[in-house]
C-alpha cells in the first residue's frame, strides 16, 4: 500500500499539531532518508 501526498500532508499536520502543543522539551527523531526498502531510491515505489 502507498500513501497518497494527501495523506502525507494529513499525517505531518496531525504530528505537528500534537508535538506544538507540548510543554515540555520535544525531541523528534525522523529518519532523513527512506523509511522503507521499497521506497528506497531506484526501488518501485521511489519518489523524490
Amino acid at each position: 500500500m502507498r500513501t497518497t501526498p494527501y495523506e502525507i500532508r494529513r499525517t505531518r499536520e496531525w504530528l505537528a499539531e500534537r508535538l506544538n502543543r507540548m510543554e515540555g522539551p520535544v525531541r523528534f527523531l525522523s529518519p532523513e532518508s527512506s523509511s522503507s526498502a521499497l521506497d528506497a531510491p531506484r526501488r518501485a515505489f521511489w519518489s523524490p
